[in-house]
């Protein structure tokens, strides 16, 4: 069914860390986080994010074996996709064991679609309610809830946009459902991306992925 390299991308508005933590303990897949602005980042603040970070595999970035030598794969040259499909390709190369890629970047970026042609991806769509969002910012900030409304209305619709435009196959998941009913959740998500569940999704501490502090939220 999938003739190319699996990517599963998590698209959002923020707080995707359990979800992709989760998804990490399945079998099949690992997560490295929001690949995207790692990718994006200069080669100093890669650098850095990459000394100064504890990776989720409890061990500091410079001895992670996927994160520490991942600066030698970028050519100052290449576009983002190209960047994208190295990085892919460099943690290939570390695991000797097939595996689903897992990015959650959030943002719905036009690079999907050069990546589509490399990879078969499916996209889960996490929304969370606004007025839990709305309360969040407004805890972290003290700004008024009425920018931070109308902030989750624009970031939200401009997600759906580019959803539809890029014509890559991705279902909706509500965080607030996923956050009550996680089995019921994940096992639709599982169903979504052709995987049998696994119960170690609904224990994310014994994920798999490897993400570096500052690489997730």
């Amino acid at each position: 069914m999938y003739s190319n390299p699996r990517l599963i991308y998590i698209a959002g508005v923020g707080h995707s860390g359990v979800l992709d933590m989760a998804l990490g303990a399945h079998p099949k897949i690992i997560g490295f986080g929001e690949v995207f602005n790692f990718l994006k980042a200069s080669p100093e603040r890669k650098k850095q994010q990459i000394t100064n970070s504890v990776c989720s595999c409890m061990k500091s970035g410079t001895e992670c074996e996927f994160w520490y030598d991942a600066e030698s794969v970028f050519n100052p040259n290449s576009s983002i996709s190209e960047h994208y499909i190295n990085l892919y390709k460099h943690f290939k190369s570390k695991n000797s064991e097939n595996f689903i890629f897992l990015d959650s970047s959030k943002n719905v970026y036009s690079e999907l679609l050069d990546l589509s042609k490399y990879f078969d991806i499916l996209i889960i769509h996490l929304t969370r309610g606004v007025r839990s969002w709305v309360y969040s910012r407004i805890q972290a900030r003290q700004r008024s809830a009425f920018v931070y409304a109308v902030k989750w209305f624009l970031l939200n619709k401009k997600n759906d946009i580019r959803l539809k435009s890029l014509k890559i196959k991705y279902m909706n998941v509500g965080y607030e459902e996923f956050a009550l009913a996680p089995d019921t959740i994940l096992k639709q998500i599982c169903r979504f991306l052709d995987l049998e569940f696994d119960e170690k999704n609904l224990h994310p501490e014994l994920t798999k992925s490897h993400i570096i502090n500052g690489n997730i939220a």
